[in-house]
């Protein structure tokens, strides 16, 4: 992005989302359910809601703005999906 100061925010934000993950990641694996699904919806909504309120606090027109929060949660949706994976296979080899 070529806005000054949305780096820092993207970085923040990937970080946020790999710590969600991990905390939720564990809760399913300690009560043995799978909510993958679920704990996805809940991260990106909260992505999602962050990057509207930054954007918007930085007085940047609605269509802009549209535009980087499908960037920013598209990022957070890869970055989940990596990090579920990553969590997945760390389980797997524990286990064999």
């Amino acid at each position: 992005m070529n806005i000054p100061g949305v780096d820092p925010i993207l970085s923040s934000i990937q970080e946020d989302v790999v710590a969600l993950c991990d905390s939720m990641f564990s809760y399913d694996v300690e009560n043995g359910v799978d909510r993958r699904a679920t704990c996805q919806q809940a991260v990106i909504r909260s992505v999602e809601a962050r990057a509207k309120d930054t954007f918007r606090a930085a007085g940047l027109p609605r269509q802009q703005r549209k535009r980087m929060v499908q960037e920013i949660t598209d990022t957070a949706r890869k970055t989940f999906d990596r990090r579920w994976a990553e969590l997945i296979a760390a389980q797997k080899q524990g286990n064999a």
